[in-house]
């Protein structure tokens, strides 16, 4: 069905996106652990499906701790993380087919309250759902910009930049003598 030809189409857009994101720290030389391959089959088969840290180690018969500590390490992603970038790589795809309502792909990426969807969307695609499908559908191939940020901190740094001190905080001097602001 979907779930099939969706996993077939992003395993590579999976693979890019981590590979890319892989921090230096983390092991890029040499195979992953059994344990995190079959965390992250287990992620990219049930991602429509509520999925707990201790539902995914017992699935692949490992301790809660060390699993997370283990898919941290390897992928430089925690497994929440990695689940994130496969709801939305699928939820990209689908928001691509204007016949399905953007609350219905939010339900068939495991992400049914849609508040949380668009907040997972925007947090690790960069725009709103909306947005995506928009910008899709007029221009053809999009791309993200590569750090979303809120509002709210694009206010206060343009406050910043301008030398006006923002509201709600303190200066506190800093390590080197630099005012540092603190809420």
């Amino acid at each position: 069905g979907i779930a099939r030809i969706l996993k077939r189409k992003n395993i590579e857009l999976l693979l890019g996106i981590w590979r890319d994101s892989v921090p230096e720290g983390a092991s890029e030389a040499g195979p992953l652990h059994p344990g995190v391959l079959r965390a992250i089959n287990y992620l990219d088969e049930h991602f429509s499906e509520k999925v707990s840290l201790p539902t995914l180690a017992k699935s692949v018969h490992m301790g809660v701790f060390s699993l997370w500590h283990l898919f941290k390490e390897q992928t430089g992603k925690s497994p929440k993380a990695y689940l994130d970038i496969v709801r939305i790589s699928r939820a990209r795809e689908l928001l691509k087919r204007q016949e399905v309502s953007i609350s219905e792909v939010g339900r068939a990426v495991g992400l049914s309250d849609p508040s949380r969807f668009s907040k997972t969307f925007l947090r690790v695609g960069g725009v709103s759902p909306s947005e995506y499908r928009e910008k899709m559908n007029s221009t053809g191939p999009f791309r993200p910009p590569k750090k979303a940020r809120s509002a709210k901190r694009k206010a206060r740094n343009d406050k910043k930049e301008a030398g006006q001190r923002p509201s709600g905080g303190i200066y506190l001097a800093g390590k080197r003598g630099d005012k540092i602001f603190r809420r």
